[in-house]
């Protein structure tokens, strides 16, 4: 009997806490009917800086400035909460969702303008090294390659003649030392950029000795613009000359049906007719009854 006293004790004590949780819950978050009453989207109810009992304060959502992302996203009830940019990472923009994103590193032979902080990516410069040229393609620095005997490769780099390489060391690289030379860059990494032009040169021969893979230069590789637009008007044009013909053969047979059948109709028209036992239509009385005179026989 006295356990049973106990647990009835305990059980009423709870009860008691959980409707005053329930009463204090209901005081600051309004119901209207039986729907609790929320701020609109891209707002929050804020019950730090008070509100009458049974109305909203409704607030918009901070958004976090540039070297800060939301670690908090807001919510009805909450507002956004910032968190700074770890290193290595920047926000360059004012949000309330966004996070910060990784800074951008440059290429082995592409120097760096201005190093990354947490409100601005880092920014690489288009002079490349000695014996490399700036591919805006590839938004990289690529080596000065041989000139090889096909036109696809033969575009001579102004970059490769200011710095001074050899006649024969001013074009585009081939697919091959291309990613030759992006997989020596993630080996090389800390190794000075200042390279002699002879030591560019040796280290081409070896790109050479690589599987043959896909080239990152879209340029000259497929079509030109020119080329897409010159192929499409001749399209135009044989489907114009096409549709001429169709319509010219269309006009020629209606005509000719038209005119069979106006004189088709003329032919009916002047085609004596009978009207009945009295004789004929479109003729004079005396030939109508010389028609219908039926012979006689002596």
């Amino acid at each position: 009997m006295a356990t049973f006293k106990k647990n009835g004790a305990v059980c009423f004590l709870m009860l008691v806490v959980l409707f005053s949780e329930r009463a204090t819950f209901a005081k600051h978050h309004p119901t209207q009917g039986s729907a609790q009453l929320r701020c609109r989207y891209g707002m929050f109810d804020d019950r730090q800086r008070g509100a009458e009992d049974g109305k909203l304060n409704c607030r918009p959502c901070s958004r976090c400035l540039p070297g800060y992302q939301a670690s908090r996203l807001c919510s009805w009830s909450d507002d956004t909460e910032c968190s700074p940019c770890l290193p290595g990472y920047y926000s360059a923009s004012t949000s309330s969702v966004d996070a910060c994103l990784p800074c951008r590193t440059c290429g082995q032979h592409q120097p760096v303008l201005h190093a990354c902080n947490a409100s601005a990516d880092t920014i690489c410069s288009r002079h490349c090294s000695a014996g490399y040229f700036y591919s805006p393609l590839d938004d990289d620095c690529l080596p000065c390659s041989p000139c090889q005997n096909h036109p696809l490769y033969q575009e001579r780099m102004e970059e490769c003649i200011a710095s001074g390489m050899g006649t024969d060391m001013q074009c585009w690289p081939l697919p091959t030392l291309i990613m030759g030379s992006q997989e020596s860059q993630s080996d090389t990494i800390g190794e000075s950029d200042n390279k002699s032009p002879s030591t560019t040169v040796a280290s081409q021969s070896d790109y050479h000795k690589r599987p043959a893979a896909s080239s990152p230069r879209p340029r000259k590789l497929c079509k030109d613009d020119s080329d897409l637009d010159r192929d499409t008007r001749q399209v135009y044009v044989v489907v114009l000359l096409v549709v001429l013909v169709v319509g010219g053969l269309c006009a020629v047979l209606s005509v000719t049906i038209i005119i069979c059948l106006c004189r088709f109709t003329k032919m009916v028209s002047r085609s004596p007719k009978r009207t009945g036992k009295s004789g004929y239509e479109n003729i004079s009385r005396k030939t109508s009854e010389l028609l219908v005179r039926q012979p006689t026989y002596v």
